[in-house]
């Protein structure tokens, strides 16, 4: 399972191996959801967080802190609720742009 942590300077996801990759709050520059038509089966939506040098951190949305994630995000000045609505209940290939910095 994968797991997402974070605190008040920056975003990190390790994956069941042990491998991480982390972004900085202060670098993030969008927030998107890409959607796949693999569910239900596997895990099908991910957030995308894509820093200003374009440099991105997939999170999937089964991963274990996830939703404290989401919860962060929303709080995010802007953020487009009606598009994690729109890709939760989405069953093909797409995205959903979510947030972007001013």
């Amino acid at each position: 399972m994968d797991y997402v942590f974070f605190d008040a300077d920056a975003i990190e996801r390790r994956d069941e191996s042990g491998n991480s990759s982390k972004m900085s709050w202060s670098d993030l520059a969008e927030v998107s959801i890409q959607t796949t038509n693999a569910g239900p089966a596997v895990d099908d939506m991910y957030f995308i967080l894509t820093a200003a040098d374009g440099h991105k951190l997939t999170i999937p949305s089964q991963a274990s802190g996830a939703d404290t994630l989401l919860a962060h995000l929303q709080q995010l000045p802007g953020f487009d609720n009606q598009a994690v609505i729109d890709a939760s209940s989405c069953t093909e290939n797409a995205s959903f742009p979510c947030w972007k910095k001013p």
